[in-house]
């Protein structure tokens, strides 16, 4: 039901995920997702997703990135199109975050007042979505392409400067988890020298200089 705890909490957890190279939708979710929903959403928006969120019954992702290749809010070009009181969205989303996996997907789009958060559901008309490979195995990102889709309308007026401080505290994050990854490489590479034997002894061993074996010389 979440624990309640604050962003330096996350920051930490996120820096152990780095650590073991943890395969999870956790930074799409309860980091990029959460953080879009926390500064733009409506309270009632809000609450309809953070509780399935915190509860683990939902996947979530945020879609801002097109084919521009820009990060930050500036780079949101598509448009969201006002009919018969519902909203429909037209475009292409690049580099979403587990966006072929999410449940819930949070559109970035424009409208007459300016950036404004989208809801499309996984299952939307007109949602095609497409895995492509990345360099990071641990990562799985997806191209969004949606024709007339249907989608709710999750924020109220422009959002483009609290979409910049949600994007900028998922940096922060993903900053930690970089952190956590090198934090490993000396355990591994302590386990690697002393576990694997070289004439009876760990490769990283004094008995290894009487067989000429310097330890930064042992090929790994």
């Amino acid at each position: 039901g979440g624990a309640g705890m604050g962003y330096v909490e996350l920051l930490v957890v996120v820096e152990e995920m780095g650590r073991m190279l943890l395969c999870s939708p956790f930074l799409s979710t309860a980091v990029l997702a959460s953080n879009a929903a926390l500064e733009c959403a409506t309270e009632a928006a809000q609450k309809d997703l953070l509780v399935d969120i915190a509860a683990g019954r939902t996947i979530a992702t945020l879609a801002h990135v097109e084919a521009n290749g820009r990060w930050d809010v500036g780079g949101i070009e598509m448009r969201a199109a006002e009919k018969d009181g519902g909203w429909l969205l037209d475009g292409t989303k690049h580099c979403v975050l587990d966006g072929h996996t999410a449940d819930v997907i949070l559109v970035a789009a424009r409208t007459d007042a300016g950036v404004e958060l989208f809801r499309v559901g996984a299952d939307a008309r007109g949602l095609e979505r497409t895995s492509i490979p990345a360099l990071d195995l641990t990562r799985t990102l997806a191209t969004l392409a949606l024709s007339q889709t249907p989608a709710i309308k999750i924020s109220d007026g422009d959002q483009t400067a609290s979409l910049e401080v949600a994007l900028a505290r998922t940096i922060a994050a993903l900053t930690a988890q970089q952190l956590g990854c090198p934090h490993t490489c000396p355990d591994l590479a302590g386990e690697f020298a002393t576990t694997p034997h070289q004439f009876r002894w760990p490769i990283l061993s004094v008995h290894s200089t009487h067989y000429n074996f310097h330890p930064t010389l042992v090929p790994l």
